[in-house]
């Protein structure tokens, strides 16, 4: 594990990887150098370990992102259509016409 001065480091209580197991790690930690995760490790040895800053999450859950992959074709060649109507204006008058 690299001893180097890390940008952030964040503790949690839990961490859910993104591993095909489903692997959630407890009382770990994640060093952040460069906008990039650069180690995980026990949160036991984050004191020992140089950051700019340190965030404690001790009683929450750490996990990535959601990227949302669903879509719809309509959605994607008409976006933009009917900006200004509301939601549901725009599904039945504009999407799902009859």
């Amino acid at each position: 594990m690299p001893q180097s001065c890390y940008d952030t480091i964040i503790t949690a209580r839990w961490i859910i990887t993104v591993e095909a197991d489903g692997e959630v790690l407890e009382n770990h930690a994640i060093a952040i150098k460069n906008g990039r995760i650069a180690a995980i490790f026990p949160a036991d040895q984050a004191s020992a370990m140089e950051a700019r800053q340190r965030v404690d999450l001790g009683h929450h859950v750490l996990m990535p992102g959601l990227i949302n992959l669903h879509g719809h074709s309509a959605m994607t060649l008409l976006r933009g259509l009917a900006d200004d109507k509301a939601l549901m204006d725009w599904l039945n008058n504009y999407i799902w016409l009859s």
